[in-house]
């Protein structure tokens, strides 16, 4: 193991915990041990912050030293005793606000503990391998990042867009890979594990201060915290363990019940531990995932939720210290609603968007349940107060609402700066994604619920119980346990039994809030009730995975964050506490003897959470030694020829590239590939170039279509597969309309379409072999000397009719070639100055159409195609001067025909352009930047039926034409393009 880089990690994890201190003292001033817990985060999320809007502008490592800096320089002048500074005295705030030495020994040594839990599982295996999981997008995330000049960078699996996922976490990885000066490799898990440490001392800082808050011993609500977030499982692996040793008829009676409305079945529940699997458990709820922490980490992915997430408890933690600050202290109040949380919740868009929603539903609820009116936090909210108290009555009721209604606005202007703080992310990945009705067949079962959140269920249950009981007459308590009731019957006779579990939390919650009987904790367990019952009733639709699957995964992630923090300052306050619940005491009269049991309870409850760690665990370090922090360190053994040439690629290509290699992908969508089920997903042939160094590919997995759709991903593995498997012609358009720089040839390749050769190519060299792995360099401008168009010699010829076309210095037209393209998806064209915008036309959304890459792209022309609807036409023609020079004609306008019908376009829509290939000066015309030597433009309308006409100032050219779509014909989103669907031609 490289004992040394974890040395160094721990120095900088321990430096930037230094930095961030002072700012966690002053947002936490009110904890014990004045925020220490939250350091780490904080200066993450602060160098990242930085970091992410230079980027918007020029990115490169300078950028992360810059970042640094900044952070240095807010420590300071954070840490600085702003009194004495007046006074023309120098002297650190540490001085008036003394460090508990030890909550802050503490924090330090779960962030140790933490940290060398995460690189023993990963050194024992560190492989960023595309099995079991997403390694492969995760760190093709992080070194697509490291190669990006700009943000937000290229996406590896879909060259020449902008990744549409949300990528802070992977930035905030490649920050601190050019901050420890590491190899990515090795950044990859050692950032996993500072991920991991980072996550359970926020955890333990905030558990400890809810507890202490609550009247329980500090230590031990960190304690718990740090247990049920950082090492808990769900109730399943217990239940297992309970069932494998039960006599036979009793084993099997106990698997039926709790295999019902679960993903096992009854025989695998009836083996015990036997069969057991790290996996399993986190599959409880059929068609979801029911991820824990330590699953997560176990398996290693580097994904968003998981390095998000220490964030979301920093931003809990925030809304915590709202509630312990006073009303009257109106300018701390404003400061942390609306200048931390606007800038945590903007963070957190771009690391996890799927935690915005619950992190303003916490300050929502915090807000309304906090001492003081949430209006008080208006500049005009005593005006807004005097005329609702004109239109309400005095009241309970009257109250509620106004708190409600004060809290609904406070927290949508912090929404709203958060959204403004992270729009530049938010607009470049919007995207179609709505809400659903879930079905009564798909809603969580309650005994799944129950394996799921029944260990924090049984907390809340008691504690609620005994605070809403306590000094209740048995009188008193009836109507709530008769409500309780109703509310489990109800739940059963409308299909819906997670109102069982989510109602009684959220009204005796509610109830106690209001009577003054809990604190913050219930706040959140409320917020958790909240998103695990809004996830029985809707959930996004989307193309990243079926059903509610992702949205069940993303949310009750947030969920056990949220509850485990909860209970353990819930624990912690009953097991320094006799129960004092009614029913109890007439059973138990000895006070004593109550609180050991309700002491046993506790003990009971956690250690049923902590089977999983000990097997899951155990089984990892058995079957798995590598002695190794290195990620791609299996590949020399497992592949070396594809290592090799990996290696090749990272060191000679740049991000600018573009990469070809086998889609990761089980179809081929025109039949080209000899076995389209090859390479598949989550195998190593699926992309492991692209995947391994974050050079662009044409198309990579099939998790594209969860980003862009069905038919433009299809269209680029359509396009690959020509460029391997189709004729000269063909596979030459293909990797000209991309821009490919780098074909890859491996293993994966040569199985899905047979013997691949791209020697014969003119402008195709081979730069790398070895084995049965060669990588070709593309020149493009050699390449472009083919005749990529359709091959007119059998086809009717177009006439011309007029004065003769001299459309060059007179040159004669020997020949004029086109390719018309129907129903093309409109969408956003490469940025202007980037490699990218050498092509005009964009291959992922134009396919079909051969062009010529031009120098620059036309600013005004990428408006007019961004702007346009979704129905493009596209034409152009090319011919050869004299002289030797190639030049493209382009012209775009809406597509407005159909079949047998002739349309005028009027001449504003009307946009065109010349280019010859070796031309760099560019000239201004009609507000267009186009590059031409001697331009011809066309300015007549252009009509089109049975045969396409364009008329020339006193020229016509007239082509007979041919439809074999229309726009009304194409694919949806849902369906898979066909080869006769994606193009239609001329002929």
């Amino acid at each position: 193991m490289e004992i040394g880089l974890v040395v160094w990690w721990l120095l900088l994890f321990g430096l930037l915990s230094l930095l961030g201190y002072p700012l966690a003292a002053r947002l936490f001033r009110g904890f014990p041990g004045r925020g220490a817990g939250f350091a780490p985060a904080i200066s993450l999320g602060v160098v990242t912050v930085i970091a992410y809007w230079v980027g918007q502008i020029r990115f490169g490592q300078w950028v992360v030293w810059l970042a640094f800096a900044a952070l240095c320089v807010l420590a300071v002048v954070t840490g600085l005793n702003l009194t004495h500074v007046r006074d023309r005295t120098v002297t650190m705030r540490s001085a008036s606000v003394p460090i508990n030495r030890r909550v802050a020994a503490e924090s330090a040594a779960v962030f140790v503990g933490g940290f060398a839990l995460i690189v023993a599982i990963r050194t024992a295996d560190p492989a960023i391998s595309p099995l079991a999981g997403e390694k492969f997008l995760d760190y093709g995330l992080v070194r697509t990042i490291l190669r990006a000049e700009s943000l937000p960078p290229q996406d590896f699996w879909f060259a020449g867009e902008s990744v549409r996922y949300y990528y802070g976490g992977h930035l905030m990885t490649a920050l601190l890979t050019w901050l420890s000066g590491t190899d990515p490799a090795f950044a990859y898990n050692l950032a996993l594990a500072g991920y991991y440490a980072t996550l359970i001392t926020a955890v333990h800082a905030l558990a400890g201060a809810v507890g202490s808050h609550l009247g329980g011993s500090r230590r031990g609500a960190a304690l718990l915290g740090v247990i049920l977030v950082g090492l808990s499982s769900n109730l399943m692996t217990a239940i297992q363990t309970v069932v494998g040793v039960l006599p036979g008829a009793v084993d099997r009676w106990l698997a039926s019940r709790v295999a019902m409305g679960t993903s096992y079945t009854t025989a695998e529940l009836s083996v015990g531990l036997s069969e057991f699997s790290y996996w399993s458990p986190s599959r409880v709820l059929p068609g979801t995932v029911n991820e824990f922490p330590l699953f997560a980490w176990l398996n290693g992915d580097l994904h968003a939720h998981m390095m998000a997430a220490p964030f979301l408890v920093v931003a809990v933690a925030v809304a915590f210290a709202y509630w312990q600050t006073p009303p009257e202290a109106l300018r701390r109040r404003r400061m942390l609603i609306f200048g931390v949380i606007p800038l945590l919740g903007g963070l957190q868009a771009i690391m996890h968007t799927w935690d915005l929603p619950t992190i303003f539903g916490v300050v929502g609820i915090a807000l309304v349940f906090a001492p003081g009116r949430p209006s008080e936090l208006l500049p005009w909210g005593s005006r807004v107060r005097i005329g609702l108290r004109d239109h309400l009555s005095d009241g309970p009721l009257a109250e509620e609402l106004r708190r409600l209604g004060g809290g609904a606005v406070v927290t949508g202007l912090a929404a709203g700066g958060a959204v403004l703080f992270a729009s530049p992310f938010l607009i470049g990945v919007s995207s179609g994604r709505q809400i659903g009705l879930l079905a009564a067949a798909d809603r969580s079962h309650l005994s799944g619920l129950l394996i799921v959140h029944g260990a924090f269920l049984g907390a809340f249950g008691a504690y609620l119980g005994s605070r809403l009981t306590e000094n209740t007459t048995q009188s008193a308590a009836l109507p709530l346990i008769g409500g309780v009731g109703f509310v489990s019957v109800t739940a059963f006779l409308v299909e819906l039994p997670a109102l069982a579990v989510v109602v009684p939390l959220l009204i005796g919650g509610w109830v106690a809030l209001r009577r003054e009987a809990a604190g913050f904790e219930t706040a959140l367990v409320i917020g958790g009730a909240g998103l695990v019952g809004l996830v029985e009733l809707v959930y996004v639709v989307e193309l990243a995975g079926p059903g509610r699957f992702n949205t069940v995964f993303k949310v009750y992630s947030q969920v056990w964050l949220l509850w485990g923090i909860a209970a353990s300052a819930i624990m912690s306050y009953l097991w320094g506490q006799t129960p004092t619940i009614p029913a109890l005491s007439r059973i138990v009269p000895a006070s004593r003897t109550r609180r050991s049991l309700a002491r046993f309870a506790i003990a009971l409850v956690v250690i049923s959470t902590l089977p999983y760690a000990a097997l899951a665990g155990g089984g990892h370090f058995q079957a798995n030694d590598a002695g190794t922090l290195h990620g791609t360190a299996y590949a020399d053994t497992r592949h070396p020829a594809d290592a090799a040439a990996i290696r090749w690629l990272d060191a000679n290509a740049d991000g600018d590239d573009t990469l070809l290699e086998a889609p990761g992908v089980s179809v081929s969508p025109e039949g080209n590939a000899q076995n389209p089920e090859v390479p598949g997903l989550y195998t190593w042939g699926a992309n492991p170039a692209s995947s391994l160094t974050g050079i662009p590919t044409v198309a990579g997995w099939a998790h594209e279509i969860g980003y862009r759709g069905f038919e433009p991903y299809y269209e680029r593995v359509a396009a690959v597969d020509r460029a391997y498997a189709g004729s000269d012609a063909e596979r030459v358009a293909a990797i000209t309309a991309y821009n490919v720089t780098h074909i890859y040839v491996g293993a994966a390749e040569q199985r899905r379409y047979g013997d691949v050769q791209f020697g014969q190519l003119e402008g195709v060299r081979l730069v790398f072999e070895r084995d049965d792995v060669q990588i070709y360099a593309v020149d493009q401008e050699r390449l472009g000397s083919w005749p990529i168009f359709h091959n007119w010699t059998s086809q009717p010829k177009p006439s011309v009719s007029g004065p003769e076309f001299k459309p060059l210095h007179n040159w004669p037209v020997p020949d004029i070639n086109l390719a018309v393209v129907t129903g093309i998806e409109s969408g956003r064209m490469p940025r202007l100055g980037s490699r990218d915008s050498e092509r005009f036309i964009h291959p992922g959304l134009y396919p079909g159409v051969w062009a010529r890459r031009l120098r620059h792209a036309m600013h005004r022309q990428q408006k007019l195609l961004t702007g346009s609807t979704r129905n493009i036409l596209t034409l152009q023609s090319r011919w050869t001067s004299p002289a030797g020079w190639n030049y493209w004609l382009l012209w775009f306008f809406p597509h407005s025909a159909r079949t047998n019908e002739s349309t005028a376009l009027p001449q504003s829509c009307l946009t065109s352009t010349m280019a010859p290939q070796r031309t760099r000066t560019p000239i201004k015309r009609n507000s267009r930047l186009i590059w031409t030597r001697s331009p011809t433009i066309i300015t007549k309308p252009v009509t089109f039926g049975r045969h396409l006409r364009i008329s020339s100032s006193n020229t016509t050219v007239t082509f007979p034409t041919r439809w074999t779509s229309s726009p009304s014909s194409r694919g949806s989103a849902g369906r898979r393009p066909t080869s006769s669907s994606s193009m239609g031609t001329t002929s």
